[in-house]
């Protein structure tokens, strides 16, 4: 997962797009958060370890009532299609 943070300064020098086309050549999700005005820290968090827990657990699914409207909040990925398990090697 690539978070790209501080997204509530006003001279970004990476654009959203930028950043997702980035991320969707590795293979990784993206996200835009920023920890000053709580955009989609929650959902990162929530994104990360329901994407690893996708990894042990094949079958899971996130219940509805645990994923988070995003009203408000910064343009988002989803994570579970694009994410590929680390190599331990």
């Amino acid at each position: 997962m690539l978070l790209a943070n501080k997204v509530d300064m006003p001279n970004k020098e990476i654009t959203y797009e930028m950043g997702k086309e980035y991320a969707m050549s590795k293979g990784f999700g993206f996200l835009e958060v920023s920890a000053k005005q709580d955009l989609n820290i929650k959902t990162a968090f929530e994104s990360l370890v329901s994407s690893i827990y996708k990894v042990y657990n094949k079958d899971f699914k996130l219940p509805n009532n645990m994923i988070s409207p995003n009203q408000g909040r910064a343009a988002s990925i989803s994570l579970h299609d694009a994410i590929r398990p680390v190599s331990t090697n």
